[in-house]
């Protein structure tokens, strides 16, 4: 993603944060592997339009075994002032594990790939490596991500984000994120460093699962609203 850029209540947590990749824990007895596709009406990246306000698809797949480790890879259509290749490609792998019942423990690795991009942020390379480590405990969740390279500047980046999902009955969630994106890469990309907000609805059903949300960043782009306050809606399917 550009700078323009388990239950129910587990996929929530995630989607009200990065929202690209939601790694699942499967049971013993499931298949581990699954896969989603979704249409969006505007892909935003911590805040900012990846999709220059308008609508783009989704899809991805995961490879989840009961052991904890899983691997995946996602992608999603993009065109923003930062990059317009086209395509945002998230390949990830990391390792979950339960330290009790209720907390959940998340650290992995994700790598950004923009196969046909042609316009980046100080004319540098926008492909993107970044570490994260997540925590869950019950409706909660926190997660912080680096890079030593952000997005085309060069410069390390930092994320940290906060995410709460409440679970209203078996098919219906509301939930609430805040996000804070730092370092010198974030300065150089945005001018300043920045928080993000989102708070949402999100209805599930026989795989099916629809989220409303409104997402708005503290960022003031002068000549453009890729980082102002927009209300998104996003269909898909898991299998």
């Amino acid at each position: 993603m550009t700078m323009s850029m388990k239950k129910v209540t587990a996929g929530v947590l995630m989607g009200l944060g990065l929202a690209t990749c939601a790694p699942i824990i499967v049971a013993d007895d499931a298949l581990p592997i699954t896969a989603n596709v979704g249409f969006i009406t505007d892909y935003t990246f911590r805040g900012v339009s990846q999709t220059d306000a308008g609508p783009g698809m989704q899809g991805g797949f995961d490879y989840a075994p009961a052991s904890g480790f899983y691997v995946g890879a996602w992608g999603a259509s993009v065109h923003d002032f930062a990059s317009t290749g086209g395509l945002e490609l998230d390949i990830y792998g990391g390792y979950k594990f339960q330290l009790t019942d209720d907390l959940l423990l998340d650290v992995g690795l994700l790598q950004y790939l923009y196969p046909n991009n042609n316009n980046v942020y100080l004319d540098g390379d926008a492909d993107t490596t970044e570490a994260y480590l997540g925590a869950t405990w019950k409706w909660m969740n926190a997660k912080y991500s680096y890079t030593p390279k952000y997005f085309g500047t060069g410069e390390a980046g930092h994320y940290l984000e906060a995410n709460l999902a409440v679970p209203l009955s078996d098919m219906f969630t509301l939930g609430a994120h805040i996000g804070h994106n730092s370092g010198d890469g974030v300065e150089l990309a945005f001018g300043e460093t920045y928080n993000d907000y989102k708070i949402g609805a999100t209805a599930s059903y026989a795989g099916f699962a629809f989220e409303l949300a409104y997402v708005d960043t503290d960022l003031d782009l002068t000549g453009n609203d890729y980082a102002e306050g927009a209300v998104t809606f996003k269909a898909s399917r898991s299998f």
